[in-house]
């Protein structure tokens, strides 16, 4: 009898967990729409943009990622030859030379997106203005999170 009480306890449990799982998930609130586009789309559609500043705005993109992704490349040889020194002897003249020029890349990336986006507010009209600035909030939070995408993908 005690064998039987125990099973039908144990039973009941995992039925309530069960339940509660299913809850849990058909629950959930569905995510904002805009998480789930590309930054260039939600500019564009935050800002309103019209066909022409939708195509000067394209051009800003092309100059300004082949810039970053020079940069991005740059950085990334810094770090591994950072890293690849911890197997050698300790240099602290060499490791404080490829901080220092990890640091420079890094501000120079930093110049570089700023200055995109007073390009980006440059072609909007004064009326796009208050919209520009509600969104330069949320712009670093987009692009941060479209990194993790693509490094999710990427693995």
């Amino acid at each position: 009898m005690n064998k039987l009480k125990f099973f039908q306890i144990l039973s009941t449990l995992t039925i309530i967990l069960n339940i509660a799982l299913l809850v849990f998930f058909f629950n959930k609130r569905p995510k904002q729409n805009h998480h789930h586009k590309e930054p260039k789309k939600i500019i564009i559609e935050r800002l309103s943009f019209n066909e022409k500043q939708v195509e000067h705005f394209e051009l800003l993109i092309e100059e300004h990622q082949p810039k970053l992704k020079q940069l991005n490349d740059e950085l990334k040889g810094l770090k591994q030859e950072l890293f690849k020194s911890l197997k050698e002897k300790s240099n602290t003249t060499k490791e404080d030379t490829l901080l220092l020029q990890i640091t420079v890349i890094k501000n120079e990336i930093e110049k570089n997106n700023f200055t995109h986006f007073k390009d980006i507010k440059a072609i909007c009209t004064p009326e796009q203005i208050p919209a520009f600035n509600d969104l330069t909030s949320e712009l670093s939070l987009l692009f941060i999170k479209q990194r993790k995408k693509r490094k999710k993908k990427k693995k």
